[in-house]
């Protein structure tokens, strides 16, 4: 899930820059703090698993960074990730689709066919791992536009009154939750087909009570 440790970094960057200096300060030492206690368990880890080569531990370890190291290579590499190759391929056809009708869309519970020379299905146009294209194809440019001035005015009301009033824990933790999923809708269904979309709505409810 890489775009979740994206949304998750992106969100902790944006959220900084809303602190008032005295907590800045205090985040800074908390990160240096754990982030000096994180680096000695690691070498401890990579100590442990250097001299016994044959454990599990080591094998565990060694499949996961290589997993690892694989996700984050390949999102500099797009054109040979699957996952991007897969999308690519439906999105460009729900795109041909969504020019039939680019105010209204081509409504819900609707399917796109794609086809390359080794794959062919029919794709539900929920299911095309990014909401915002997702809510525009079905909806429409019309659909799209309100349900992202319903985003943008309880984002904007949240961040004004954490400007206005100071920083406040519960503020700053319902404006973190929904920057994190204002990303990870690119990438995922987050809306159409996953249940955590209940924290989504739940995160733009609290805000928009917060910023009374």
């Amino acid at each position: 899930m890489r775009h979740i440790w994206i949304a998750i970094f992106l969100a902790i960057f944006f959220i900084y820059f809303l602190f008032s200096k005295e907590n800045k300060k205090i985040l800074r030492s908390i990160v240096l703090r754990y982030g000096l206690i994180f680096i000695c368990l690691l070498i401890c880890v990579f100590y442990l698993i250097s001299m016994s080569p044959a454990s599990k531990l080591y094998y565990a370890v060694q499949n996961t960074t290589k997993a690892v190291a694989q996700r984050g290579i390949s999102i500099g590499n797009a054109p040979q990730d699957e996952s991007f190759a897969w999308r690519e391929l439906v999105w460009s056809a729900s795109y041909k689709e969504f020019k039939k009708s680019p105010l209204l869309g081509v409504g819900t519970g609707k399917k796109v066919y794609v086809e390359t020379q080794d794959y062919r299905d029919y794709i539900e146009v929920r299911n095309i791992h990014n909401s915002y294209l997702s809510i525009l194809i079905q909806l429409g440019a019309l659909g799209l536009g309100i349900f992202l001035l319903f985003l943008f005015t309880n984002i904007k009301k949240i961040i004004q009154s954490l400007l206005k009033k100071g920083g406040d824990f519960y503020k700053i933790a319902i404006l973190g939750v929904s920057v994190i999923f204002l990303i990870a809708l690119n990438f995922q269904p987050y809306m159409e087909t996953n249940l955590l979309s209940v924290f989504f709505w739940m995160a733009l409810g609290l805000s928009d009570k917060l910023s009374i």
